[in-house]
């Protein structure tokens, strides 16, 4: 008698195996990374049109002499720091883990959504 071993999805399976070198939540990852870059990309076009950085502390780095390439460091830090703690808590509370990544997805949305309202009212 042979026994069939269940099928995972990827999903599934990254959830399953963290320790293979799968990340628990790919998909929220993507989507933060996503998200992040759009803020970028649009608070550039916002300075480029002569907006300005409402985050003081973005601010304070569009400021220094990093400028611009600091402001992309900066960014990459927070989302990496926020993958690394979603993965840290969700090895000993998945449904903490989780429910932080989406969370960090909607918080990072929100400048997103608010700059384009911003741009879509200048045209």
């Amino acid at each position: 008698m042979t026994h069939e071993l269940p099928r995972l999805s990827p999903i599934t399976a990254a959830a399953s195996h963290p320790a293979r070198g799968n990340v628990h939540f790919p998909y929220a990852y993507l989507a933060l990374v996503f998200v992040s870059a759009l803020d970028l990309i649009l608070t550039y076009i916002i300075l480029l049109m002569g907006g300005y950085e409402v985050n003081p502390i973005a601010n304070a780095v569009l400021q220094s002499p990093a400028d611009f390439h600091g402001l992309i460091l900066y960014k990459f830090v927070i989302v990496v720091s926020v993958v690394l703690i979603c993965e840290y808590i969700s090895r000993h509370a998945n449904h903490a883990g989780r429910r932080l990544a989406v969370w960090a997805v909607a918080i990072s949305a929100f400048p997103v959504v608010w700059s384009t309202l911003l741009l879509i009212d200048q045209f």
